[in-house]
């Protein structure tokens, strides 16, 4: 019996951005990027928000991660949003920098958890972190960076947006950084 290779992908899943969400994001990386030179920032079509990281993978799982996040649609649709800047591990020694968000009703946090049990019985790990959703805008490139205290929010109204859909994406990694498409998307 002849055996076939198994194609491994790189994938996640996520939340795509509302186009103010986006512009927001954009608005500041643009801010930033005044200031920190020693990052590499995110493209806007690739802004999004991750549940959850899965990483490589045999791509015959997919449908069973598809399964997994059509449970996921129950908690849809989901209010979401958008403001202020931080850094991960901190603001003044940050690896990855990103935008904020709020999840008021818990549902992008409950629909981690679901995501979180239901691939660890697939044997997929479980995330040891915390769940923080955040729109990651940038990594330091070399040493870590400590972002400047700026009014980022200063006289606008917090962003907000419907989460209706979400959705599998492969990450394929390149020269100029990863490349984001999407494999498959809940509504």
């Amino acid at each position: 019996m002849k055996e076939f290779p198994v194609q491994k992908i790189r994938i996640f899943i996520g939340i795509s951005l509302s186009d103010e969400a986006r512009r927001y994001a954009t608005s500041v990386i643009d801010k930033l990027s005044v200031f920190l030179k020693d990052v590499r920032w995110v493209r806007p079509d690739n802004l999004h928000i991750t549940i959850k990281f899965i990483g490589w993978c045999d791509q015959s799982f997919v449908p069973d991660i598809v399964r997994v996040m059509e449970k996921c649609s129950t908690f849809l649709p989901a209010k979401i949003s958008v403001g202020g800047v931080g850094g991960f591990p901190s603001q003044d020694r940050a690896k990855v920098i990103w935008v904020g968000t709020k999840d008021p009703e818990g549902k992008i946090e409950n629909m981690f958890r679901l995501v979180d049990s239901e691939l660890a019985r697939m044997g997929i790990k479980r995330e040891m972190r915390r769940f923080h959703p955040h729109i990651t805008i940038g990594r330091a490139t070399a040493k870590a960076v400590n972002i400047p205290e700026l009014d980022i929010d200063k006289g606008k109204l917090p962003v907000e947006f419907d989460v209706k859909d979400i959705v599998l994406f492969r990450s394929e990694l390149k020269s100029t950084g990863a490349e984001y498409s999407i494999l498959h998307r809940i509504k």
